[in-house]
């Protein structure tokens, strides 16, 4: 399943579970409810920390939330570190290098320069890169370390 299109659907489930509009959820996530209602729509992509912010207020997995599982949470969630710190490690534990990521997905070299310099991945391209290295988003992000 596509990721943005698994979290616009798990988010509005999760929504409609704990009686919240996006009005009320902005309230609790600090962020507009424009926002919300845009996260709603399968094409609009959602930034790694208000990912995070979901995924936590919602004591989820970032998987459940994004609808690559059906299991709520089967871990205690970590802080995760800074981003480009820990891609590398689960880069190397995959046994690929970001040159074979370049090559073989979308995702290109400026991307992890960007990322480098504290540009925050946006969860299209989180999906891509757990699929391309066969983790879960958690995994991915160092949240279940």
């Amino acid at each position: 399943m596509d990721v943005l299109k698994g979290f616009s659907e798990r988010l509005i489930e999760l929504m409609q579970e704990n009686g919240l509009n996006a009005e009320k959820l902005s309230k609790k996530l600090g962020v507009a409810p424009t926002i919300i209602r845009r996260w709603c729509l399968p094409q609009k992509d959602i930034y790694y920390s208000n990912l995070l912010q979901v995924a936590n207020y919602f004591n989820c997995s970032l998987d459940f939330l994004c609808g690559r599982s059906d299991i709520v949470l089967d871990f205690v969630p970590k802080e995760c570190p800074p981003f480009m710190e820990w891609l590398p490690t689960v880069i190397k534990e995959r046994g690929k290098s970001t040159y074979k990521i370049f090559k073989d997905t979308r995702i290109k070299s400026s991307h992890f320069a960007l990322w480098r310099k504290g540009r925050e991945p946006l969860l299209s391209s989180l999906g891509i890169l757990a699929d391309y290295l066969d983790c879960s988003l958690d995994r991915l992000v160092g949240r279940d370390r």
